[in-house]
């Protein structure tokens, strides 16, 4: 499944799984490795998994930072560099890496990274999982994204938020404005249910329930 090659001093393999791009990008493909000069950087996609097409082993010179890294992503995924976050994982746990000026150093080769969408958070703001709920599906608890949301956000104007991150991500759901409401999530069930004219507070996972009819609580 993988073709290896020697490696650099200064190199290491990265394991990366990528998210489905934003905009459709050209498939990757396998680049041979080059000599790098003292002092300059490299990422070279050297294998491919031929059963998921998201996930590659690239080779990339470990003196570089996490910002070059993202930079070196950004044709495969889609988006600009502040538009994906990424993680490693740690003791089986996903950590993010938020050290933009930090080099590869102390990351092993071998290690594995995840990209997922979604900006860094700003002062003021949380990070928020959303899960759809889908009341008459066997599979009712879907993990459906991050979004990221001010505190004392209008429940309406979150919810134009869900649905315009939605569609730029290619979620697959049937959504409406007045035809969704927003829930607590406890545990796997659904909790209260909010009010347009309420504001989000700072839970960290909410339900999304698409209705067939207008929500009575829209008003």
């Amino acid at each position: 499944m993988y073709r290896y090659v020697s490696l650099h001093f200064n190199s290491i393999l990265l394991d990366i799984t990528l998210p489905l791009p934003v905009i459709p990008q050209p498939e990757a493909t396998l680049s041979s490795t080059t000599n790098v000069p003292e002092g300059g950087m490299i990422m070279e996609i050297i294998s491919i998994n031929e059963e998921n097409k998201r996930k590659i082993q690239v080779q990339v010179d470990k003196r570089i930072t996490l910002a070059q890294l993202k930079e070196k992503l950004v044709p495969l995924i889609g988006v600009p560099a502040a538009g994906f976050r990424m993680y490693g994982i740690r003791n089986n746990k996903e950590y993010e890496m938020a050290g933009l000026h930090e080099t590869l150093m102390d990351i092993r080769s071998g290690s594995k990274l995840i990209v997922r969408l979604g900006r860094a958070i700003r002062k003021g703001e949380y990070r928020i999982k959303l899960y759809l709920l889908q009341v008459n599906n066997t599979d009712f608890c879907k993990d459906m994204m991050d979004s990221i949301v001010a505190k004392y956000t209008p429940v309406r104007e979150f919810k134009k938020q869900i649905l315009e991150e939605a569609k730029v991500r290619r979620i697959d759901c049937d959504l409406e404005l007045d035809k969704m409401r927003l829930r607590d999530k406890r545990g796997v069930n659904p909790g209260r249910i909010y009010l347009d004219h309420q504001v989000i507070d700072t839970k960290e996972t909410y339900y999304v329930e698409p209705l067939k009819g207008q929500s009575i609580f829209s008003f």
